[in-house]
């Protein structure tokens, strides 16, 4: 039997995922693609003026008949109005945590409704004057990443993109910053230097260069994995990625992802003309885009197994969740392996990627019966027990307290071994 550190991994809010409504510059891409992308956006801008129109109907059919009342009625009811006008209809909706205090409730719905469906503030977007006045930054956009690339045809660029915030829509600017991402995929900024790990969907590149490596891979439909993939086949099949820091843009990062239900993962898609086109290319391995492009991206060595830890000896629909954040207790949860539910284990020392917040099970060796989850190196240094003896299928045993993780009623406890046996859902190494 290993020893194994059990580690549960949540990412944090502040990593940036910056790939929704980019700026493709029309030199970068074939006839192909940019006319899928233009008929795209015109669906839809139809079915953005189809929702305003519902919209107005809508508000036409629930607005209430105002009957007529004698002059002695008309100030209590103008009274009335204002205090409905005011009143607040999504208090708890993060469009209006900073915006829209003096919108009337017609106005409020249409713009929930609107928001819920795309993600940032289309009804405030669609009411900005065309003549406002801008700051004028005098900022060249298109010329240095231009002159990089006549330098060199195979380098793709990307400018610096401030971010436009989904609900005021105020522009917010940014460092520059490299671009690169997690294990998971997530687009995140490391400390700035020209040459970067990835893309973050915003890049110039020669338009002969792109179609060479084969463009972007049609068959990447989950969001944001087309970034990293073309990030890595660009260092790994003859080119490079820079973020060019005297160019800028400024970008709409959505509060949520509206497409995102629909995506899923095919694991029987067919990949055999993209391996042959590697092969043509005589790209390079991973293992040396690791090495040489991004050695700061730890690499997962001693990760033994992964997914979602199923109690199967008496409820094998329960899985450990993290619960509550913030908190430390870990809960017995239904399973549906996704985010607070998907699991690590270990052997050997634990580290991680900086930007990831990493918090082990620990038996905190006290009378209390519940398990904590705490930060991993912080837990260590107070001696909390992080360390237990798991096979496959059988009891999971803190290795210093002797203890077993066990359910009881639904609830996750620390008590005495009962003979409760664990399995977890993806093996990676036998142990």
């Amino acid at each position: 039997m290993l020893p194994v550190g059990f580690i549960q991994e949540r990412k944090l809010n502040t990593v940036i995922k910056l790939n929704e409504i980019s700026i493709k510059f029309r030199g970068s891409f074939t006839y192909k693609v940019l006319r899928g992308f233009e008929k795209k956006q015109d669906i839809m801008q139809k079915i953005l003026e189809e929702d305003r129109e519902k919209q107005r109907k809508s508000a036409e059919v629930q607005r209430p008949a105002e009957k007529k009342k004698d002059d002695a009625n008309i100030q209590p009811q103008n009274e009335a109005d204002q205090m409905k006008k005011s009143e607040k209809l999504f208090p708890n909706s993060v469009l209006f945590k900073e915006w829209g205090a003096n919108l009337s409730e017609d106005d409020q719905r249409e713009a929930q409704s609107l928001y819920e469906k795309y993600g940032y503030n289309v009804y405030l977007s669609d009411r900005l004057p065309l003549d406002r006045p801008l700051p004028d930054t005098r900022d060249p956009r298109a010329e240095p990443l231009l002159t990089q690339i006549k330098a060199d045809r195979t380098v793709v660029v990307s400018p610096v993109f401030d971010r436009v915030n989904f609900d005021d829509l105020k522009v917010i600017t940014y460092h520059p910053n490299a671009h690169a991402f997690d294990w998971a995929l997530w687009c995140m900024y490391e400390s700035f230097t020209p040459e970067s790990p990835s893309v973050m969907g915003i890049m110039v590149a020669d338009r002969k260069f792109l179609g060479e490596i084969g463009v972007l891979d049609e068959g990447m439909k989950v969001y944001g994995g087309e970034n990293v993939e073309l990030g890595i086949r660009v260092w790994t099949c003859g080119g490079s990625v820079e973020v060019v820091p005297c160019s800028k843009i400024a970008h709409i990062e959505r509060a949520h992802k509206p497409y995102m239900p629909d995506l899923g993962i095919d694991t029987n898609s067919d990949i055999s003309e993209r391996k042959k086109l590697r092969e043509r290319l005589n790209c390079k391995p991973f293992k040396w885009y690791l090495d040489n492009v991004y050695p700061k991206l730890d690499p997962w060595d001693d990760l033994l197994a992964y997914g979602g830890v199923l109690h199967n000896s008496l409820d094998a629909d329960m899985c450990i969740d993290q619960g509550a954040v913030p908190g430390h207790t870990p809960i017995a949860y239904n399973c549906y392996y996704y985010g607070p539910q998907v699991s690590e284990l270990y052997i050997g020392g634990i580290k991680s990627h900086k930007y990831n917040d990493n918090r082990c099970l620990a038996d905190i060796g006290t009378e209390e019966t519940e398990p904590g989850l705490y930060n991993c190196k912080e837990a260590m240094q107070k001696g909390m027990g992080i360390y237990w003896d798991f096979t496959q299928g059988e009891e999971l045993k803190n290795r210093q307290t002797k203890r077993c993780l066990e359910i009881i009623n639904k609830k996750l406890i620390i008590q005495e071994c009962t003979g409760q046996r664990w399995t977890i859902q993806h093996i990676i190494k036998p142990f």
